[in-house]
């Protein structure tokens, strides 16, 4: 596969010498054919590395779109929304299995036992899992989706459908464009989707998430990672918990599903390429790490706390309501940068950090 897909001299030359140049090289496959996202490009090996989970070789299939991107997000702990939808009609309605709850939400509670609660939280949404219940639950500012339940999909018509809930608990069938314009509707979409299909689901429901994907990329939502194909329960385990630990650290999504395809491959599943990652990120990056996102050990943030009303007290005016100078002013503040030659400025927006610094750039330290 991989030498078909650089058959072109030109670009096998291009390949070869960016891999050369660079210590880590962004693969996104820019696929416009909808047929050509059934090939299962998880499978690319260059002979030497899988390509979709080396560590050098980030790997997506990139659907761009007229939305901005706007910024990673800060905020901590990351807050992912799981919904199971599990009819109680789906067996004897839509002859389909129905899913064993238990096991759905222990493989996701087994992945979410070992990260850090302050870093990343999981919430459950109770059933019934109706299109407005997720609607209103997204709003109160969930970072990650996870769904876990059946799909269907019509190939002629090149429509996706999931199989919800309606408030009675039976079955309410949602198309894909349905729940692409409700989370469209949303101030801000959801940073990342995973779409799971039921450890009881037939291929079918499997295609039913390559067909949505695209769906929800378009309505705003910047990473996707969705099945390809049945996954088993010992799989979705390891995936869900290798690739939340590594996403949490460092918060780019084609890198963390990179390691979790690792980990998949190391413990010999033969359906290691099950899961697809589908983005609108050119560089990956839905979150800061924790360092960047300004979490930090209590001990720091104690002493950064104290320093700030140190700061507010002894502090005499530059012009603005607070100042920033410590007891004895600008000429004492200029006496301990000569020791220090270091200065940490901590303060609000507007509260004269930049007059300050301008300010004490005109006096030679030397």
């Amino acid at each position: 596969m991989f030498d078909a897909l650089f058959a072109d001299p030109k670009l096998r030359t291009a390949w070869d010498t960016t891999r050369s140049r660079a210590t880590q090289c962004r693969m996104r496959l820019w696929i416009d054919a909808d047929d050509l996202h059934r090939i299962p490009w998880e499978l690319l090996n260059n002979g030497t590395a899988a390509l979709a989970a080396s560590a050098v070789t980030p790997f997506s299939r990139y659907l761009p779109t007229e939305h901005a991107w706007g910024h990673a997000v800060a905020a901590r702990p990351i807050r992912v929304l799981a919904a199971i939808s599990n009819p109680k009609d789906i067996e004897v309605q839509h002859n389909l299995l129905s899913l064993d709850e238990v096991v759905e939400r222990a493989i996701l509670k087994d992945a979410f036992s070992s990260l850090d609660a302050r870093e990343i939280l999981l919430d459950f949404l109770d059933a019934p899992i109706t299109l407005e219940w997720i609607e209103k639950v997204l709003r109160e500012g969930y970072h990650s989706f996870h769904y876990v339940g059946h799909g269907m999909f019509n190939a002629l018509k090149g429509q996706a459908a999931l199989y919800l809930q309606d408030k009675d608990g039976n079955t309410h069938i949602v198309r894909d464009a349905d729940l692409a314009y409700m989370l469209a509707r949303q101030g801000v979409q959801p940073r990342l989707a995973v779409l799971a299909a039921c450890q009881s689901a037939a291929r079918a429901a499997a295609g039913t998430f390559l067909g949505l994907a695209p769906q929800l990329i378009a309505a705003g939502v910047p990473a996707v990672v969705a099945m390809q194909d049945k996954i088993a329960t010992k799989t979705a385990r390891r995936f869900s918990l290798a690739f939340y630990q590594d996403l949490i650290a460092h918060g780019t999504v084609d890198q963390a599903v990179n390691a979790a395809r690792s980990i998949l491959l190391s413990a010999e599943r033969p359906d290691a390429a099950v899961p697809v990652l589908f983005m609108r990120l050119k560089d990956g990056q839905l979150w800061r790490d924790a360092e960047e996102s300004g979490v930090m050990p209590q001990a720091i943030a104690a002493h950064r706390a104290a320093l700030r009303e140190q700061l507010a007290r002894e502090a005499r005016a530059l012009g603005r309501d607070v100042g920033l100078y410590p007891g004895g002013g600008r000429e004492n503040l200029i006496r301990t940068l000569h020791a220090a030659q270091r200065l940490l400025v901590l303060r609000e927006p507007g509260s004269g950090k930049t007059v300050a610094l301008e300010r004490l750039a005109v006096v030679p330290f030397f």
